[in-house]
Order: structure tokens, then sequence, then C-alpha cells
């Protein structure tokens, strides 16, 4: 049975986890969990685009593009990526159940929470996945540039460590040897294929 608010926040002050206990994934879903996890996501959701339609639209070097604008001029670099892990992280969140989870979007789409970036799939599914931006950083800009004649296409973010470990730090990824994934992702001469 359901319990009411005021019950739940008694017991919740209450609750000390001592030990991790395994639960079969095959196991269904509590119906109440479920429900209220969806509630809480969707509120988060709400939330956040409010918030950021309230903002200032973003200045032009700030502002995305998805991977779309990228592979006329980057279609090696798209193709390649098209094959890493990255290009599927939409997929790992949505057989977890974990679409509308906030926690998780950050690192499973690209800018999720900043103007112009991923907000939500069901609105725009331009920016699903760990695109090119979510390393480099926003290129509506730059891809705009490498359009026009003469003009030389401004630089994206450099990628470090830092920017690996946004997402893969020792919670979601104890075991990310940023050396070696580094390399194993990263294009340009010389990269693997």
């Amino acid at each position: 049975a359901a319990l009411d608010a005021t019950t739940e926040m008694q017991l919740s002050a209450h609750l000390a986890v001592g030990s991790l206990v395994l639960v079969d994934p095959r196991l269904d879903e509590d119906l109440w969990v479920e429900q209220r996890l969806a509630t809480f996501h969707g509120a988060r959701i709400a939330e956040l685009s409010a918030a950021l339609r309230a903002r200032e639209p973003a200045p032009a070097n700030e502002q995305y593009g998805g991977q779309d604008l990228c592979i006329s001029c980057h279609a090696e670099e798209v193709a390649q990526w098209a094959r890493g892990p990255h290009a599927k992280a939409w997929l790992h969140l949505s057989q977890r159940g974990e679409t509308r989870n906030s926690s998780c979007l950050a690192c499973h789409t690209t800018g999720f929470g900043e103007p112009g970036g991923f907000l939500d799939a069901a609105v725009d599914d331009r920016l699903l996945n760990v695109q090119c931006e979510a390393c480099h950083g926003p290129m509506r800009l730059h891809a705009q540039q490498a359009q026009r004649v003469g003009v030389r296409p401004s630089g994206g973010v450099p990628v470090t460590v830092q920017t690996c470990r946004r997402c893969h730090d020792s919670e979601n990824s104890p075991n990310f040897d940023c050396e070696r994934y580094l390399g194993a992702i990263g294009h340009g001469p010389g990269a693997p294929q």
C-alpha cells in the first residue's frame, strides 16, 4: 500500500542503509516506485525547460547544432564516432528505462541542461547520444563559418582528461583509463579506425 507524504517523510528521515543487496534484474519493477520516479524526473525536466526558456538565448558561439552539421566537413570522424560507444549512449539509457532521468541525461546526451542543448527527446532528438559537441563544445557557429568562403571557422574546446572525467568519473566509470580510451576514440591523422 502507498504511504501518505507525511509518513514517507517521517520514515525517510530515519532510514540508513548498511549493505547493498543485488536484485535479480528479471524482477518486475514496483509500479508505485516507477510512478514516483517518473513524476520526479518529469518535474525536473520541466523545471530545467522553464529555466532555460526564461534565459536569454545563447550567444552564437555557444549554440549546439548536432552531428548533422559536422558530417559535411568531418565525415570520417562522424563515421568513426558512429561505430563507437558514444553513439549508443541513448540506447543504453533506453534499455534501462532511464531516458527521463536527469542524472543520466547529462552524460548520455549532448548539452543537456545548457541553452540550446538536449532537453527532451519527445521535443527534439537532434542531440541524442554523446555527439561531437559533448566533447568539443557547442559548434553551430563553427559549422556556419565553414560554409562561408574565405572564413576560417572558430575552433572547438580542446579535449582533455577533464573533458572525459565530466562523465567518466569514479562513480560511473570506476575502471576508466583515460589514456587508453581516448586513444581508442581519437580521430585525426594517425587515429585508430
